[in-house]
């Protein structure tokens, strides 16, 4: 078990002092001159008070480098930035240390790539498909990443750089514009148990999207190493459909990936990546440094030293370790592969064999559980997941060998992330006509921005909601019925019905900010998007959102911990996204309204600290526009049905769970005197609430703390009441 250092009221230790340093491993084999490295760097607030960093390579000056930002604090400090750099030589096995000081520019040398010198360069990635493979009705087609380079414009759903510099310049290629050219898919005609042509776009389920990274001037001046990923998606809200096609993944020639036939789930997505010209990149990883992450509060307040059960030390071996400084490495199905498909090795990004690993063990896609509903402690259901925290304690570990470092971080960290892109919980909208956050964004310019190509949006649909036992937003294809290969299904996955959101993961935040990707980037709007939209959207009960007010309510009034888990995915979107982006504001007004909610719940005004106290006098009761209203006038009195509620009106201890649908506290009055006790409330969930608000308000929410405050109330009289039983304390 991993302990939390009073994670929700302390910031980390001022002792582990401002070393914003990551050390670099070549894991090669072979000694390297001119190394390029590219990877995210997350900033404490105050530290760097400048455009952006400059990194220092073993205490020198890098010659060649460039510092992407990404996001600043309120103050105008940089807080996460993707760096990229040249190291001059690193030995067969040997590291090296980068720290990152403040600069007045953002980079060595101006400027990457144009969009025509990339496509002009030599390079190839293309994604071919086929339906009915094989047979007389065989049909497809080939997406060429360079071609969609060269005609498409630049834009905000065309092309767009995600890295622009001397050192690397990395090119998003789509078309999520209106019209989506290079969409694909097909029609399933039941009658003769075929695909056929699509006969409009409402049938093109498919959306590719190429990644290319070009890294200018390696192995040598002049030269230059291409890297792709390929993706598809099979996201639009309304072509939902499963489609099942064979595809080639190629790059410079190669395969990178290949599968025939296979049954892609709508709601999924998934990408492959691999040089796409002759000049490849040479093994290397980056740890970290666990102890800034923490004092940078971009992490939890975790022991740097954690010691399990056997005594053992996290990442030395030991009992409970998945990895031995033999390094031998046993990581939860990872070992060799997942299994086997059609005799290929299994990916992470398919999960369809078992590995039986996680909480419910004939359910498992790497080491998460598909069914979020299946009760009992794991991994994934933490603040971080165990396994992505464990890499934290493994990279910085010498002892293990540099070969099973970096093993460790390409399969329990990057594959299990890879995994999560399989559960059908990812929706883009392919409407238009409607804009994305007229109400929930307060910048202007992003007030009219249309919901095409953006992810799911409550305030584009209000009475609208991803749990399905609502009114959806989504719509299957027109002709597809059950039991036909074109009917959506889950794949295993529960993450749309009742109480999912009890156990829902964060599988994304933590590949990003160690590695800067736009990939993981994207899947964490995915879940933040999911998590902020998969809400009972009623306003008359305190079961529901209130429609565009988008309250984070715990898992229809029941358990409190699904409110925790919603508000970390949410925050930390709101967090991390990049700046400008109208997704990110989107968020963070979704969380400022919750803790608005909240503190009309419970009465509480700027006397009592609430950051967004607002009686709106004007807005007649009961109000369901303004959310200080809404949590007084509707949670604070109503029954899940509407009915008046008189325990939740006088809740005087400022309880945060609400009641059920029968009226009364889900988890009953558990041996308490049923005269005096309304209900009791779970330690270890009213925890969980209180880590995830103090994770927000470490990544910049300070508004939280009047949540907060009342969370951790009742825990801070429990722990100084001289009766206090420590052992009652942790009981499920």
């Amino acid at each position: 078990m991993y302990r939390l250092i009073l994670a929700v009221c302390l910031a980390a230790p001022a002792a582990f002092g401002l070393d914003n340093s990551v050390t670099v491993y070549n894991a090669s084999g072979a000694a390297q001159t001119n190394l390029p490295q590219t990877h995210g760097r997350y900033f404490a607030e105050g530290e760097i008070q400048a455009a952006c960093v400059q990194p220092f390579i073993g205490g020198e000056a890098a010659t060649a480098w460039q510092c992407d930002k990404k996001n600043a604090w309120p103050d105008g400090s940089l807080k996460f930035a993707v760096v990229s750099y040249r190291i001059p030589s690193l030995g067969s096995g040997a590291s090296v240390t980068v720290d990152f000081r403040p600069s007045a520019s953002t980079s060595s040398a101006g400027s990457g790539l144009t969009k025509s010198a990339a496509a002009a360069l030599t390079w190839s990635a293309e994604i071919e498909y086929w339906f009915n493979k094989g047979t007389a009705d065989e049909f497809g087609g080939t997406v060429s990443a360079k071609t969609m380079l060269s005609g498409l414009a630049e834009s905000s759903c065309g092309v767009r750089k995600w890295l622009d510099g001397p050192v690397v310049t990395e090119f998003l290629i789509e078309d999520a514009c209106v019209g989506d050219t290079y969409d694909f898919g097909a029609q399933w005609d039941n009658a003769n148990s075929k695909w056929v042509t699509a006969p409009s776009i409402g049938y093109k389920s498919l959306h590719p999207v190429f990644q290319v990274r070009v890294y200018s001037d390696y192995p040598s001046s002049g030269e230059y190493a291409v890297r792709v990923r390929e993706i598809v998606e099979n996201t639009w809200l309304t072509r939902r459909q499963n489609q099942t096609f064979s595809f080639e993944m190629r790059a410079n020639g190669s395969v990178i990936e290949s599968q025939d036939p296979y049954a892609m789930p709508h709601g999924t997505r998934f990408g492959f990546d691999g040089a796409a010209n002759a000049n490849s990149m040479p093994a290397s990883f980056v740890d970290p440094n666990l102890p800034y992450l923490i004092y940078s509060k971009v992490i939890p307040a975790y022991e740097t030293e954690p010691v399990t059960a056997d005594g053992a030390v996290i990442g030395k071996g030991g009992a409970d370790e998945e990895i031995n400084q033999s390094g031998s490495i046993a990581a939860y199905g990872f070992d060799a592969t997942l299994g086997t498909y059609n005799s290929e090795p299994e990916r992470p990004q398919y999960c369809r064999a078992t590995v039986n690993k996680c909480r419910n063990a004939s359910a498992c896609c790497a080491q998460w559980t598909k069914p979020l509903t299946s009760p009992g402690a794991g991994g994934e259901v933490a603040p971080i997941p165990r396994f992505y925290l464990k890499w934290l304690y493994i990279a910085r570990n010498t002892d293990i060998p540099i070969a099973t470092r970096l093993a460790y971080f390409n399969k329990p960290l990057i594959g299990n992330a890879q995994a999560a892109t399989n559960a059908p919980l990812h929706f883009r909208d392919d409407g238009t006509g409607t804009a994305f956050c007229a109400n929930l964004c307060t910048t202007g310019a992003l007030k009219s921005l249309d919901v095409h190509g953006r992810i799911f949006s409550i305030d584009a649909y209000p009475s609208k909601s991803l749990w399905n036992n609502q009114p959806v937003p989504y719509t299957t294809v027109s002709g597809c019925a059950s039991g036909q290969p074109c009917y959506p299904t889950t794949n295993g996955w529960s993450v749309l019905s009742a109480n999912d959101t009890t156990h829902a993961y964060a599988p994304a935040f933590v590949p990003y900010v160690l590695t800067g990707d736009w990939y993981w980037m994207s899947e964490q709007m995915f879940w933040s998007g999911w998590s902020a939209g998969s809400n009972n959207p009623g306003d008359s009960g305190n079961i529901g959102r209130g429609g565009r007010i988008g309250y984070l309510n715990n898992s229809g009034g029941v358990f409190m911990r699904g409110q925790s888990w919603l508000l970390r995915n949410v925050a930390q979107g709101a967090a991390i996204l990049p700046d400008g982006l109208p997704e990110k504001e989107y968020l963070h007004t979704i969380l400022d309204n919750t803790v608005a909610v909240e503190e009309g719940y419970n009465s509480l005004t700027t006397a009592d600290g609430a950051a967004f106290y607002d009686p709106a006098p004007e807005c007649t009761a009961p109000c369901k526009t303004v959310p200080w209203r809404f949590g007084q006038d509707i949670i604070r009195v109503k029954n899940w049905n509407g009915s008046v509620d008189r325990v939740n009106l006088q809740n005087p201890l400022h309880f945060l769970p609400k009641s059920n649908a029968s009226g009364t506290n889900v988890n009953g009055t558990q041996g308490s005197d049923s005269t005096k006790t309304y209900g009791v409330s779970t330690q270890w969930m009213e925890a969980y609430e209180a880590i995830s608000l103090g994770m927000a308000r470490d990544l910049g929410f300070s508004e939280v703390q009047s949540m907060q405050k009342m969370v951790s109330a009742p825990a801070i009289q429990v722990v100084q009441n001289p009766g206090m039983n420590p052992f009652s304390i942790q009981a499920y």
